[in-house]
């Protein structure tokens, strides 16, 4: 088995973590508000059923985004992205690609929001990445989630 060069990596939120070079995204132009900051990693939660997972800064400690599966959490999502911006991503089927959105947990739990309408777009193969405005206005800027899934308790 060939070995894989791995960085070593110091977070605030997770410690020392060891990440292969490979699972390294590049956000050309950062993510807006933190442009300084371009290359990421995506730490799974432990726990395999957890919608929810995290982007880290490998050039921040301190920052980390928290990231959710936008399907899991909107029946029907189904975004449309401006082709400019896919093709800046490299070449890809649609299997090639990983949608996520960023997650905000203020104090109170039950306002936790996703931004639908600017998810991150991951292409696997080029390992390029960013935060894309979906076509149309279908999908909000923010997403209550825990609003959401007691509605469809209560249908």
């Amino acid at each position: 088995r060939e070995e894989v060069d791995k960085m070593k990596l110091v977070t605030s939120n997770f410690g020392e973590i060891n990440i292969p070079d490979d699972n390294i995204i590049n956000f050309e132009k950062g993510i807006p508000g933190f442009e300084k900051n371009t290359g990421y990693v995506i730490i799974n939660d432990e726990d395999k059923d957890s919608p929810f997972c995290w982007l880290q800064s490998i050039e921040d400690p301190d920052l980390t985004f928290t990231l959710v599966n936008p399907y899991l959490v909107h029946e029907g999502y189904n975004p449309k992205f401006p082709t400019s911006q896919m093709e800046k991503l490299g070449e890809g089927s649609q299997e090639d690609y990983s949608v996520l959105s960023i997650v905000i947990i203020p104090d109170d739990i039950k306002e936790i929001r996703t931004n639908l309408m600017a998810p991150i777009v991951i292409n696997l193969k080029t390992r390029k990445a960013a935060q894309i405005i979906t076509e149309g206005d279908n999908y909000p800027v923010k997403y209550y989630i825990f609003k959401q899934l007691e509605k469809n308790k209560a249908k």
